[in-house]
């Protein structure tokens, strides 16, 4: 799926997306991979969201103290739904695009891959 019909796509059914039952499911599993691959302490860490869409991640990983999270996506319906913080910065993009200005401690991609054409 090329990324303008991603980008079509969620912000169509991004509301109604976040509420299903399958989306439920597949962020309990993904918040547990992240969170089992993570240390306790985020302190001071940089850390990147690649596909973030609503951001359901951020309010977990703020727990843990990083000093900032990236979140990017395609959809602007689903970024406005990202809790605010002053330690998060979104960006509206396909993430190839994203000029990063510095390294990153941690990146997350969940469930971006299959809607990557290349």
């Amino acid at each position: 799926m090329n990324s303008h019909k991603v980008h079509s796509h969620f912000d169509k059914v991004g509301v109604k997306y976040l509420s299903s039952p399958m989306a439920r499911f597949i962020k309990k599993i993904e918040v547990q991979a992240v969170l089992d691959n993570l240390p306790l302490s985020l302190q001071g860490t940089s850390l990147l969201d690649i596909g973030c869409g609503s951001g359901y991640l951020m309010p977990i990983l703020l727990k843990r103290n990083p000093a900032k999270i990236t979140g990017i996506d395609l959809s602007g319906v689903m970024l406005n739904r990202v809790p605010k913080d002053s330690r998060i910065q979104l960006y509206q993009d396909h993430f190839m695009n994203l000029k990063a200005d510095h390294l990153y401690d941690f990146v997350f991609l969940c469930g971006v891959l299959e809607f990557v054409e290349e």
